[in-house]
């Protein structure tokens, strides 16, 4: 599984922001390859469940950028 994420700055510090999860690292690519500035986005590897934190998937669906 794959992790599609953005650098978000909130004030001082920034932290990493989940927008996509995929098991094809390509498609992440491409979805990052489309994005303004490149250098905010990272696409991860991940080996454990990334919904369990949440009670509903579609709450955390956002369009990227």
């Amino acid at each position: 599984m794959y992790i599609l994420e953005r650098c978000v700055k909130n004030g001082p510090t920034a932290c990493w922001v989940q927008y996509g999860a995929c098991g094809n690292r390509n498609l992440l690519e491409r979805i990052r390859a489309g994005q303004a500035n490149k250098r905010q986005w990272r696409i991860r590897r991940t080996t454990q469940s990334i919904w369990h934190h949440h009670s509903s998937a579609s709450a955390d669906l956002r369009k990227a950028g």
